[in-house]
C-alpha cells in the first residue's frame, strides 16, 4: 500500500470508528407507568404531575392508560395522578436515581375531585427493569 493510500485508509477508519467511541451515557432517568380503574380498565387522559424542588413535569396517559416522562433529572419527586371521576393519588418522596426507570402502576379509586389518596412506602427502591445504575463521584474521590 502506498503512503497516500495508507493515509486515506487510516483517516477513513478513524472517521468510521469515532462515532462508536463518543456515544455519551445518559444520566437522566424516566418516570413511566400504567393507570387503570379498580377493575383493570385503562384510564386514558389521566394527568400525571411530577414535581421536585427544582423541576416540574406534566403529562397525560395515552389511550391505553400508559405514560412516559422521559429525560427526568435525578432527585426526589412527588407524583400526583388524577382523572375525572376518580380520587387524586399522591406518591410523595419518590426517589429517581441516575439513569433509573421509575415504574408506577396505579389503580385509581372512584371518587370526587377533592378526595386525595396518599400512598407511602418504606420499601427499598430496587431497579429490577434493567441492569443500569450510577453514582456521582467527586473529583477528590477519583484521585
Amino acid at each position: 500500500m502506498s503512503s497516500k493510500a495508507g493515509y486515506v485508509f487510516h483517516v477513513l477508519l478513524f472517521l468510521f470508528i469515532l462515532p462508536l467511541t463518543i456515544t455519551a451515557q445518559e444520566y437522566r432517568g424516566s418516570i413511566l407507568g400504567h393507570v387503570t380503574d379498580p377493575q383493570g380498565f385503562n384510564i386514558p387522559n389521566a394527568s400525571i404531575h411530577a414535581t421536585s424542588d427544582q423541576q416540574n413535569y406534566t403529562i397525560q396517559t395515552d389511550a391505553h392508560g400508559n405514560f412516559v416522562i422521559p429525560l427526568v433529572q435525578p432527585g426526589t419527586y412527588t407524583i400526583a395522578i388524577q382523572a375525572p371521576g376518580f380520587r387524586r393519588e399522591v406518591y410523595p418522596s419518590q426517589i429517581l436515581s441516575i439513569s433509573q426507570k421509575l415504574n408506577l402502576s396505579v389503580a385509581l379509586t372512584p371518587g370526587g375531585a377533592t378526595d386525595v389518596v396518599t400512598v407511602t412506602t418504606d420499601q427499598l427502591q430496587l431497579a429490577t427493569t434493567d441492569a443500569s445504575g450510577g453514582t456521582v463521584m467527586d473529583p477528590e474521590k477519583v484521585q
